[in-house]
């Protein structure tokens, strides 16, 4: 990397300081302050402490400071720790911060751990229904195993103990997913289980079965339902799907308006795991207090403006997540075109 002049430092620091900073641009320039010395460590750290982010952010505000001194490590950390051991509803923020907390690096690794045992063996029914409370241990559980491989066996036998529904071919496709995200020994026990269960379904349900073979075999389906025409639409076929969704209220609303379009919601029911699912929609909530429309787009146009942004970029636990979506400056309105794995 480059030596950052004294008018680079100051660039950072006012975009570090800017509240309409994007997240993704704020942590990057939170890590590149870093480099420069423990001074702009501690002047970063008090400008992300003086924020009121989501959880969902957690771990990639904690990936950024990494690498700081550890008095500033420590004070995300204690940030973290109210919502990784948080008694009362049990909800994703738990498994966030306790996420965060492993990345800021391995004098945390076993309070994160600690967190999230803590996490898996609480008896809250969740806020919806005990169902809900079962999916947030599965994924406490799968976020155990990516955190240390030695703990897979612990985290498998969390998704072997409990069903997640009534429907048994259903509990038993969301259990391979699981157990494949676990990895190991644990995703051959997922496609040995998908490959049983594909012998005892009905035709209809063995589409199902199918694909989610397809998932965890690392290839997606062929053709999730309208991905194929996503990056196709036209400015007004986005712009009508958009008005439909803001009469029907169906979208995020903020500074814009932010709505997915069919085939986004299609791929990302196809390919997105619980937590990927947490950060696209912690990155609609942001575009739609900060939207990035005033950045050069490669299919600029004269009635809308498409962009692609993506997530998880360094987050060790993560698969990268790419989000294309399309700005309509008449409807100041934003629709997600595509939600795909990778970049």
């Amino acid at each position: 990397m480059d030596r950052l002049t004294g008018r680079d430092v100051l660039a950072l620091r006012r975009a570090v300081r800017d509240a309409a900073t994007p997240w993704a641009e704020l942590t990057a320039a939170v890590r590149a302050l870093g480099r420069v010395g423990e001074a702009e460590q501690e002047h970063a750290t008090q400008a992300l402490l003086g924020r009121d982010f989501p959880m969902s952010l957690a771990e990639q505000t904690a990936e950024a400071i990494a690498d700081y001194a550890a008095p500033h490590r420590e004070a995300l950390a204690e940030r973290l720790r109210g919502s990784a051991t948080a008694t009362g509803a049990f909800d994703e923020d738990r498994i966030w911060a306790a996420e965060a907390l492993a990345a800021l690096g391995p004098e945390h690794r076993g309070e994160a751990v600690a967190a999230l045992r803590g996490a898996i063996a609480d008896p809250q029914s969740g806020r919806s229904a005990p169902a809900r409370a079962v999916q947030l241990r599965w994924t406490a559980a799968v976020a155990l195993a990516q955190m240390d491989s030695a703990l897979r066996d612990e985290a498998a036998d969390v998704v072997r103990r409990e069903d997640l529904m009534n429907d048994g071919w259903e509990n038993e496709v969301a259990r391979a997913e699981h157990l494949h995200d676990i990895g190991g020994a644990c995703s051959e026990e997922a496609t040995r289980l998908l490959l049983a269960l594909r012998e005892e379904v009905d035709d209809e349900f063995a589409v199902d079965v199918d694909e989610a073979l397809n998932r965890i075999s690392g290839v997606s389906p062929s053709e999730p339902a309208g991905t194929g025409t996503a990056d196709a639409l036209s400015a007004a076929e986005s712009a009508a799907q958009l008005r439909a969704r803001l009469a029907a209220g169906q979208g995020e609303r903020g500074t814009v308006f932010v709505a997915f379009s069919d085939a986004a919601v299609s791929s990302m029911w196809a390919v997105l795991r619980p937590v990927e699912f947490g950060s696209v929609n912690a990155t609609c909530r942001e575009l739609s207090r900060t939207p990035r429309v005033d950045q050069d787009s490669p299919d600029r146009g004269a009635s809308a403006e498409d962009h692609v942004v993506e997530l998880n970029p360094e987050q060790r636990y993560h698969r990268p997540v790419t989000m294309r979506y399309r700005y309509h400056p008449e409807l100041n309105a934003i629709l997600v075109l595509t939600v795909l794995i990778g970049t």
